[in-house]
């Protein structure tokens, strides 16, 4: 079912969300969600593809509301991911080398996971070693735990 909110996604959806919605295809975006192919939708009563396009057309303008109004998710401290407890670093100034490192090298508009595996951190520490490990274990948190955190620090790269 496609979801009317944009915080119910997980990144690993997230990540596949956003570059579907660049094309503002309606049926490329129901497609992702049913699982449904293009001429599954081209046979099924109108009146039900029109209540899926009504839930593209709340799930899109979710999506531009959040990319205009990022301020408003809250930052969550802690994280508590496949059971282990991760820890925000709230504070750009506070990263180590490798951390700022690997913030720059990724596409923080496209792999929001890769991004919480280096500021969502183990309460034991940043270990460059085991960012894979995280990132994978990050697909399956929902956008809006970790939102207001991802698009701070994806901020703060754009400006340096």
């Amino acid at each position: 079912m496609i979801p009317l909110s944009v915080g119910e996604l997980t990144l690993e959806q997230f990540n596949q969300f956003t570059e579907i919605a660049k094309t503002g295809k309606s049926f490329d975006i129901i497609t992702f969600f049913t699982g449904k192919t293009e001429d599954d939708l081209n046979n099924i009563p109108i009146d039900k593809l029109e209540k899926l396009n009504h839930r593209v057309g709340f799930l899109l303008s979710d999506y531009n509301d959040m990319l205009n109004r990022v301020n408003k998710y809250k930052v969550k401290k802690y994280l508590f991911v496949n059971g282990k407890i991760y820890k925000a670093q709230l504070n750009e100034k506070k990263l180590n080398t490798n951390q700022y490192t690997a913030l720059k090298t990724f596409d923080t508009g496209k792999q929001l996971n890769d991004v919480c595996s280096v500021i969502y951190t183990p309460l034991k520490g940043f270990d460059k070693n085991k960012t894979d490990e995280i990132s994978e274990a990050f697909k399956k948190v929902k956008v809006k735990k970790v939102i207001g955190l991802v698009f701070f620090y994806t901020d703060v790269l754009k400006k340096q």
